[in-house]
């Protein structure tokens, strides 16, 4: 080896010696932000579908050919739907469904609690 290729070795590992451990902190840091950004995005979706799903049960309870809902039925739902996905629109349209068939039912105090 020439001295010119002894140089840029040095060179190099000098480089190395300076950035290497920042440069392998940002790229592990990196990796832990898009590894962390892409397990919330999966955990807002399976949310979401999780509501969606129990929703469109209570929307099928709520809104029979016969035009009866099943009150208790509607309200267990409803309760799911709240205490499970509480921070979604869905669990806010399961009160008005409840309140619904309150009010349907002639439970005006109940119907009133809910909203």
């Amino acid at each position: 080896m020439s001295s010119t290729d002894d140089d840029d070795l040095a060179t190099v590992k000098d480089w190395w010696n300076r950035n290497g451990k920042p440069l392998l902190t940002g790229a592990l840091l990196a990796g832990v932000v898009v590894l962390g950004w892409n397990t919330w995005h999966k955990y807002q979706n399976n949310q979401s579908q999780g509501a969606s799903q129990l929703y469109q049960a209570l929307l099928e309870t709520s809104l029979t050919p016969s035009g009866q809902p099943d009150a208790t039925k509607v309200a267990e739902l409803s309760g799911k739907l709240k205490s499970e996905f509480g921070g979604t629109a869905y669990a806010q349209y399961g009160s008005l469904f409840v309140a619904k068939v309150a009010v349907e039912s002639g439970k005006l105090d109940d119907a009133a609690a809910e909203l």
